[in-house]
């Protein structure tokens, strides 16, 4: 490289380094000469060549100018594309997707709800294959699952050196490792613990978990769950009120998991099993509870005692209204959104649950 174009690969960029400012004037060409210590014609050389690039425009009689190009223009960022295998419709999701929204609304991100329907015990292996392939095809920088009993973590293993993030939201039901991945869970055992202590301080003496069917060995490595998962922390939070309450909870502790409960079913566990506290994860069949009590003559909040862990507004509509155990659902988002726009990795944080009791006014306290 001759001295010449040293000098002029040293003036370009000196130019596109904003040392010099667009718009500003450039020293003429006997200036620039006697600055550089170069001849006029190898100055001029070099500033019809800054010209020529487009760095000076050169005006007659006036001198030459930096041009308003000359820095090269910022590229826009492609917006960061943000999946959500969340099931929008649920209500449980409200709160969570309101703050989220909120939280990235001036930021270039796209959130984006993904299709949940395959998201069951009767999805074949095939269909789950499908349907992560599809997805994990539309190139998301980042992943957030509501990581229940239901999803198919060995699936989305095969994908993960394609994805920038991945978050596990409330549960962390994975017996497959991620480690880069941030977890955003709740406190299961917290959750049986409150739920229990409530149903105890509102007088119920015998507690039936109204839960969700049991999962095949075959079916949890198939999916890659854990075996200790929320429900299994949930009765260990369960068990601890038991014992603080000086309760047998052999004796007076049940369960059915292995198919849905009907009106019948309920009015036995009143009539016949005796019991009055009713726990539900997420779905308690709490119509059915209603008619069963009616029934027998017992009164929902005085004979017969209820919580869930799904905190949505329709427990409001109930007589008396029913009290829930919430996962703070507007902590997670917040703490899900700060993930996605710092770009974060390999956080973990076990949130609280809360527990929410209502009045006969629909009032929270």
């Amino acid at each position: 490289m001759t001295k010449t174009d040293k000098l002029f690969n040293s003036v370009k960029q000196q130019i596109i380094d904003g040392i010099y400012s667009p718009g500003d004037k450039f020293p003429g060409g006997r200036k620039f000469a006697a600055d550089c210590n170069i001849s006029y014609l190898t100055a001029n050389n070099i500033l019809q060549r800054l010209e020529h690039e487009g760095l000076l425009i050169r005006y007659p009689r006036k001198g030459s100018f930096v041009s308003m190009s000359s820095v090269p223009q910022t590229k826009t960022a492609e917006p960061l594309k943000a999946g959500y295998f969340v099931n929008v419709k649920e209500n449980f999701f409200g709160g969570f997707f309101k703050e989220l929204l909120a939280l990235t609304s001036n930021h270039n991100i796209y959130n984006i709800p993904l299709d949940m329907s395959p998201t069951s015990i009767a999805t074949t292996p095939e269909k789950f294959q499908a349907w992560m392939a599809g997805i994990m095809s539309k190139n998301f920088n980042s992943i957030t699952i509501y990581a229940d009993r239901h999803f198919p973590y060995r699936e989305l293993k095969k994908y993960e050196h394609l994805l920038n993030q991945i978050n596990f939201i409330y549960y962390d039901s994975s017996a497959v490792e991620f480690p880069n991945a941030n977890f955003f869970t709740v406190d299961m055992e917290e959750v049986g613990y409150l739920g229990a202590k409530h149903l105890f301080d509102c007088g119920a003496k015998n507690i039936f978990l109204d839960t969700i069917m049991n999962l095949t060995p075959s079916y949890r490595i198939q999916m890659g769950l854990k075996h200790e998962d929320h429900e299994f922390m949930i009765l260990r939070g369960i068990e601890r009120a038991f014992k603080e309450y000086n309760m047998d909870f052999w004796k007076n502790f049940q369960s059915f998991s292995n198919r849905e409960l009907t009106e019948s079913d309920y009015i036995h566990l009143m009539k016949d099993k005796k019991i009055d506290g009713f726990f539900s994860i997420n779905n308690c069949h709490f119509e059915h509870i209603c008619y069963a009590a009616k029934a027998l003559d017992l009164k929902m909040g005085k004979n017969i005692h209820c919580v869930e862990t799904s905190n949505s507004i329709w427990h409001n509509i109930y007589t008396p209204p029913v009290s829930t155990i919430s996962f703070n659902e507007t902590e997670i988002a917040r703490l899900t959104a700060k993930a996605i726009i710092e770009k974060q990795h390999g956080i973990r944080v076990n949130i609280k649950p809360e527990l929410v009791t209502r009045s006969h006014q629909g009032e929270k306290s």
